[in-house]
């Protein structure tokens, strides 16, 4: 069955039924449908379930000039978001975005299987429309800021591990309240490291450590180190303790996160953002993002640098506007990558870096990304995360470590962030 369009918002939204996929690509539409196409996936499961004729109101779907451009962008897309979700109040559910500037310079299109096996088209006019969409379903509307115990860069092995040290106060609060017992939330060492390869194993989303694997995977294995490493670092971040006696107690951090996500965690998103670029497809952002009453927990995949190893993570505590404004920059420079049109609807108007430099004060440090002035010594900005680095106040032209003078207008630099 197709349902009829729905206009809402600048938003616009149709169902197909998965066998008229065909109909409507090949023999109406005359669409090739691309290998990295959303497409190409649900087609393939449409021919385990036959194909339908060419019936008046697929016919009639076919002649809407906005179902035309959606399904367009989502044949033949060059840029695509994959996004994974899941909790303890949401079941495993995904979808995919996708962005075709020779169809369209701003338009997104998005895809979704629906429950009785049809698929959901949404189009939208713009990315920063997208965005918005994308917040009020996955994001937490928090204002005010909130301490990171989780400090950038962390590996992915480490996160592991604290993620789990959440997992477990949140377990053991529950056994306490169950047997009726004080909260005696201390544990062996043992059973740290037993409780973690059954977490792993279990696959069950209603947990921060396996919503995390499941949604952000890793493609190699895990190695768990038995060792006294990872509850040294563990130590220092505040997250665990060592009683005179040998037992692992909670710290400040544990806790805190603890009972953070104990109450108010029911929901994460996953995402890779994926672009084709000189012709060839190149994941720029895997992310993970759990959201709660006090911060939204993002989590992005640090690019690797030429020379080193595993790639790093940088997990962040974040308002809603941080949050939005980190997001939109990173969906803006994979539209430019994707040879999309150049942003100028952010979601919130951001001064250019010239009326910045002339509010800030002589020798100050500031973050380029947020604004927010750094104290010294601080190489990370605590709002966004934004790390430490040198750029040009005439042009806005990053410079390269040491330089005298900007390659591109000659002005001499000044510190900030990005």
């Amino acid at each position: 069955m197709n349902e009829p369009q729905d206009r809402h918002e600048d938003i616009f939204v149709f169902q197909v039924a998965r066998q008229d996929l065909a109909p409507l690509l090949e023999d109406l539409l005359r669409l090739e449908v691309e290998e990295r196409s959303p497409l190409a996936s649900a087609m393939r499961l449409m021919d385990q379930d036959g194909r339908a004729g060419l019936s008046a109101p697929l016919r009639g779907l076919a002649d809407e000039p906005l179902v035309r451009q959606a399904v367009a962008i989502l044949a033949a897309p060059r840029l695509v978001i994959d996004q994974r979700a899941a909790g303890s109040a949401l079941p495993f559910t995904f979808l995919t975005a996708c962005h075709a500037p020779q169809v369209d310079p701003e338009a997104f299109a998005l895809i979704a299987p629906t429950e009785d096996g049809a698929v959901l088209v949404q189009l939208f006019d713009s990315p920063w429309l997208f965005l918005a969409w994308w917040l009020d379903l996955h994001a937490s509307a928090v204002e005010e800021p909130t301490a990171n115990y989780i400090p950038p860069p962390v590996s992915y092995e480490s996160l592991v591990y604290l993620f789990h040290t959440i997992d477990l106060f949140r377990r053991k609060a529950s056994e306490s309240q169950l047997s009726y017992t004080p909260s005696d939330l201390s544990l062996p060492p043992d059973g740290f490291t037993i409780t973690l390869k059954r977490a792993v194993q279990s696959r069950d989303l209603r947990w921060l450590l396996p919503a995390f694997l499941a949604l952000m995977p890793r493609p190699e294995e895990i190695d768990f180190d038995d060792g006294p490493e990872p509850f040294e670092a563990l130590a220092r971040l505040g997250f665990l303790i060592r009683s005179e006696d040998g037992l692992l107690g909670f710290g400040e951090a544990g806790r805190a996160m603890g009972f953070e996500f104990d109450r108010t965690w029911f929901q994460a998103t996953g995402f890779e953002t994926a672009v084709q670029a000189d012709g060839r497809w190149k994941t720029v952002t895997r992310a993970f993002l759990a959201p709660t009453a006090l911060a939204n927990h993002l989590v992005l995949e640090e690019p690797a640098t030429a020379g080193e190893g595993a790639r790093t993570l940088n997990h962040q505590a974040m308002t809603l506007g941080i949050l939005e404004t980190r997001l939109a920059g990173l969906l803006n420079e994979a539209v430019l990558l994707a040879g999309g049109a150049p942003s100028s609807l952010l979601p919130h108007e951001t001064p250019d870096v010239a009326t910045i430099d002339e509010q800030r004060v002589e020798g100050s440090v500031y973050c380029r990304r947020c604004g927010r002035e750094l104290r010294a010594g601080e190489s990370f900005c605590p709002s966004c995360g934004g790390g430490q680095t040198v750029f040009c106040h005439a042009c806005g032209e990053e410079l390269r470590e040491g330089a005298s003078f900007c390659a591109s207008c000659g002005a001499a630099p000044r510190s900030t962030a990005t």
